[in-house]
């Protein structure tokens, strides 16, 4: 009788109790999706001070993290270009650790897609 509440048990914590999968992507909200929003704020503007492109960021629709070699980002958001133009965008962020280059990719609909290297 105690092994079959042990198994039951177990079987509730494995499947009920983790909903997210064990080293994938988090839906980011709170406190974390108002660090990653100034992260990408931040990125974004490395990014208009070099070469370009020239994005600002209007409102983050949905962002995820994965820890990596550092931390990895995925947003979906609306972006404003040079010519004041909306566009919804994909970005990626990855956040490395040891002072290595953040790499920053961007890609919006009927636009080529951009991967910049950026100093940390």
């Amino acid at each position: 009788m105690f092994l079959a509440k042990f198994i039951l048990l177990l079987w509730a914590v494995l499947v009920m109790g983790n909903p997210e999968p064990l080293g994938g992507f988090t839906k980011l909200e709170g406190k974390a999706l108002i660090d990653a929003q100034q992260l990408l704020n931040t990125a974004l503007a490395k990014m208009a001070s070099g070469d370009g492109p020239h994005y600002h960021l209007l409102r983050v629709v949905e962002a995820y993290s994965q820890v990596v070699a550092g931390t990895s980002y995925k947003f979906t958001a609306v972006l404003i270009d040079e010519r004041d133009v909306q566009k919804i965008c994909e970005v990626d962020v990855l956040n490395r650790i040891f002072n290595l280059p953040m790499e920053v990719t961007v890609r919006c609909p009927n636009e080529a897609e951009l991967t910049k290297q950026q100093s940390a």
